[in-house]
């Protein structure tokens, strides 16, 4: 009997054991494995940083993160780098290219980059390492896309504008379409219509700089998406839709008063034979 007690009680702590070095085995890998990830993300913002002294934008860093942070180290980084605030850009209008990754234009701050690598360092951002890439960067591409269209028209063609107030509508530069594709017209027609708004001009017809700089920030914002991927052909239909009941409704009020000062007249009337 002793001895039965004896095997299963040296059974049950060498399972113990081997559960706790188990886990703890496994344990120490995965922090290895997360601390390797830290580093090669640190050290690509390092190289981010060694362009911050002399003021440049992020893309003069491309050539040097590209050749010195290969694929299977972006494919671990680049979501984590970009949910951080990295202004990593699509080179391709329908597949996104790890091999050749490109920054956006944005100055380089040695500041905000020393807070995303402390952040890093503290494992904080530990969730956002081996993210899937491709998806994730695909999935912008549209969407940064047609806001980048939408941005060359305000900085390219409304800030060259003019408003006439006899003939109420905006100016164009002459031949401002030839800058942008059949495609890229096509995409921002909605924001086109909805943008050419008097507001964004002062009293002389001259674009306000000011205020057309802002509608960049917000398309940046997203705050313009609704209009941006709004069919072209269903936004002109709801607009005619609400013409006509706008029309409905003033004929129906025209109709009604009508009525109301016809039968006002009448009672008059009645009211005089009667007496």
């Amino acid at each position: 009997m002793d001895d039965i007690l004896i095997s299963l009680l040296a059974g049950a702590i060498g399972a113990l054991i081997g559960t706790f070095f188990g886990t703890y085995f496994l344990a120490r890998r995965q922090e290895n494995k997360i601390d390797k990830v830290r580093k090669i993300a640190i050290k690509g913002l390092n190289i981010i940083k060694g362009y911050a002294k002399d003021k440049k934008a992020f893309s003069a860093a491309n050539n040097e993160f590209n050749s010195k942070i290969n694929i299977a180290e972006k494919r671990a980084i680049l979501v984590a780098m970009h949910k951080l605030g990295i202004p990593i850009i699509n080179t391709e209008k329908d597949v996104f290219n790890i091999k050749e990754i490109r920054f956006g234009n944005r100055t380089i701050d040695s500041i905000e980059i020393d807070d995303i690598i402390l952040q890093i360092e503290k494992g904080h951002c530990d969730n956002l390492f081996f993210l899937e890439v491709d998806s994730y960067f695909s999935s912008n591409i549209r969407t940064e896309t047609i806001r980048s269209i939408a941005k060359r028209f305000v900085e390219e063609v409304l800030t060259n504008s003019k408003v006439d107030f006899n003939e109420k509508k905006i100016i164009y530069p002459k031949n401002w379409f030839d800058n942008f594709t059949y495609g890229e017209k096509i995409n921002m027609n909605v924001f086109r219509e909805v943008i050419n708004n008097a507001e964004y001009f002062d009293e002389n017809g001259n674009p306000i700089k000011e205020k057309l700089e802002e509608v960049g920030k917000e398309i940046n914002l997203g705050l313009w998406d609704s209009y941006l991927f709004w069919d072209y052909n269903a936004y002109t239909s709801i607009v005619s839709q609400n013409k006509v009941n706008d029309i409905l409704i003033k004929q129906f009020s025209s109709f009604i008063s009508s009525n109301m000062i016809n039968n006002q007249q009448a009672n008059i009337q009645n009211e005089n034979n009667t007496k």
